[in-house]
């Protein structure tokens, strides 16, 4: 297996005895016989060659001799600082006046805690169990016990050097570990939050069907409802209208009699078809939206289109409101005309609440407005809704075409309106549906939709 890290030969020798340092220089950088003697028995023993196992042992060390321990304190923390610590320090037990062996083991482990320790001493002033209590890192200390044997020293120099070599290696290969495990596990939180905002998409995109769907089957029971009374309607005005011909057509005679109950009944009749007229055109306009029966595209009159809408709004808006309409000039546009009064009308209402929670509406008595425009550029037909409520927010401006934003009260809204108006503009009839606010108040969405999406398609190819 290929090491990581290159062996540390740095060896600091901290004895106030220079006989001491001498020894530990002519042994550890000279060959030794005994030694030699010493790979010789251990070839024979592993049967392997005498040269290359004595090598082992005339490796050789860089030593620094330090002669108190506040001295080699200073020595190891410079070389840690530096980027070129020592592996090994062999650290007498006695050193007057300065600090003890022990003391000197401490503050060296202050800074830096991967120092091997070999404690040479010639007195018993410490039991073993002493020590490792003391000094809490047994696993980091050797104790050699003078005088010295030379193999001692080699075979401490070689495999604490080694040992130091291998914890670091260890850690190493433990911080590319947990730096692997780090990227996996913030991975696997990223999939995770991934996920998780995946199922919150498609629960709106669910509940968006939902809703859609029950809009749509309230949309067919609403036709339902619309033929009904269009059929009743239709009854009623045949009636009226031959109540109407018996009045007109009543004996002078009758007539002279009863000119006032004449006159009451005339009048009756009129408004009463009038006002049956006016039904009859308002669900015959809501009939011409039935999107159960609008299933394809065709070419459709936009401004006419619109002027059927309003009939159906007019009512609902006139007491908020007054209506304008700003037609210009357009061709036929090949588009689904269910859908784009769908889209107008969810327009047409924001822009009724607009106005209504406006405070130029609710601190003035001045008439507010809707004007609906259109107008042809480049080959799109423009379709503005224009308010003079207060706009839009900046700070809502980027949400107000995201699924369930509203800003109306609970139970007033679900916040799919501009949602699926923009859905059916951009996805459905290639357009777009944008806003900008006005420069005096209000606020204006403009739909624009290619006269038609099928040659634009076929261009794109």
């Amino acid at each position: 297996m290929a090491h990581l890290t290159e062996r540390n030969n740095r060896i600091l020798i901290i004895d106030d005895n220079l006989d001491i340092h001498n020894v530990f220089h002519k042994v550890l950088n000279q060959r030794d016989d005994k030694g030699l003697e010493l790979a010789a028995a251990e070839a024979a023993l592993f049967d392997d060659s005498p040269t290359h196992t004595a090598s082992a042992f005339k490796y050789e060390f860089e030593l620094s001799d330090a002669h108190q321990g506040q001295e080699g304190f200073e020595m190891v923390k410079r070389a840690h600082e530096t980027g070129l610590p020592y592996a090994l320090a062999f650290v007498d037990m006695r050193m007057p006046p300065g600090w003890d062996g022990l003391e000197t083991i401490e503050k060296l482990w202050s800074v830096d805690p991967d120092l091997q320790v070999v404690i040479c001493s010639a007195y018993s002033d410490h039991t073993w169990h002493d020590i490792s209590h003391r000094l809490n890192q047994d696993n980091k200390l050797l104790i050699l016990q003078k005088p010295f044997d030379n193999i001692e020293i080699i075979q401490a120099a070689h495999s604490l050097t080694e040992k130091w070599a291998q914890q670091k290696e260890e850690r190493l290969h433990l911080e590319v570990f947990n730096s692997v495990v780090k990227e996996q596990h913030d991975l696997l939180e990223q999939t995770t939050q991934a996920l998780a905002e995946q199922k919150i998409q498609q629960t709106k995109i669910e509940d968006s069907l939902i809703v859609a769907h029950k809009l749509r089957t309230l949309g067919q029971v609403q036709a339902g409802v619309c033929r009904e009374t269009g059929t009743h309607l239709h009854y009623l005005l045949k009636n009226l209208q031959g109540l109407q011909h018996d009045v007109e057509h009543m004996s002078i005679e009758s007539a002279n009699e009863n000119a006032a109950l004449k006159t009451q009944m005339d009048a009756s009749v009129r408004t009463s078809l009038s006002t049956t007229r006016s039904a009859l055109t308002l669900v015959e306009a809501l009939l011409s939206f039935d999107q159960s029966d609008i299933v394809i595209e065709t070419e459709t009159d936009i401004n006419a289109m619109i002027q059927r809408l309003l009939a159906v709004i007019k009512n609902d808006c006139e007491y908020i409101a007054t209506l304008r309409t700003q037609f210009a000039e357009l061709p036929l546009v090949y588009c689904n005309v269910g859908d784009i009064a769908h889209v107008l009308l969810n327009l047409l209402s924001n822009a009724r609440h607009a106005i209504a929670v406006s405070e130029a509406s609710l601190n003035s008595n001045e008439s507010s407005e809707i004007v609906i425009s259109t107008s042809y550029q480049n080959n799109h037909v423009l379709i503005s809704v224009c308010d003079s409520g207060d706009g839009v927010p900046k700070n809502i401006a980027d949400k107000i075409f995201e699924p369930f934003f509203t800003t109306k009260a609970r139970g007033k809204g679900i916040g799919l309106g501009l949602t699926i108006a923009r859905d059916i503009i951009m996805n459905d009839h290639g357009g777009a549906l944008y806003f900008a606010n006005n420069a005096d108040a209000g606020a204006t969405f403009t739909i624009s939709l290619p006269v038609d999406p099928r040659l634009a398609a076929t261009l794109a190819h």
